[in-house]
């Protein structure tokens, strides 16, 4: 896979590449979780244990990369957890998504219906939190 950035305009591009260039690789793994069928599109099922494992800790990983400003990683990661029937950690990891930005909230409830989350993980995964106001 190739990555095209732009650094030529920055004062110092290889500084920008240096800093650019991880930050991709991250959200290339969030995306890849994201996107893959069986894994967080329709049914969860052909997702063998080393390969659940292996995507857990790539987002993890992508959310060291991307920084505390951006949960995003953190939020796939917590849907992955549910589907994956580890209740107490998505909705562990889900409380502190939420408190950092309220919104998920209902975007997670929103992933229910195109087949993100069966019910039974998003009850899990949201049943402690309030919708916010």
């Amino acid at each position: 896979m190739g990555v095209v950035l732009g650094v030529l305009d920055h004062p110092d591009p290889l500084a920008e590449l240096s800093r650019l260039l991880p930050r991709s690789r991250a959200f290339g793994a969030v995306g890849g979780v994201m996107f893959t069928r069986g894994l967080t599109l329709g049914p969860f099922e052909g997702v063998a244990p080393d390969e659940l494992d292996e995507r857990l800790r790539d987002l993890a990983s992508a959310a060291e990369v991307i920084g505390p400003d951006n949960r995003e990683a953190d939020f796939w990661r917590a849907v992955l957890l549910a589907r994956a029937g580890r209740h107490r950690e998505a909705a562990d990891l889900f409380a502190e998504v939420a408190a950092f930005r309220p919104a998920l909230l209902g975007f997670a409830k929103g992933l229910a219906p195109l087949g993100f989350l069966d019910r039974e993980a998003l009850a899990e995964m949201t049943a402690h939190l309030e919708e916010p106001a």
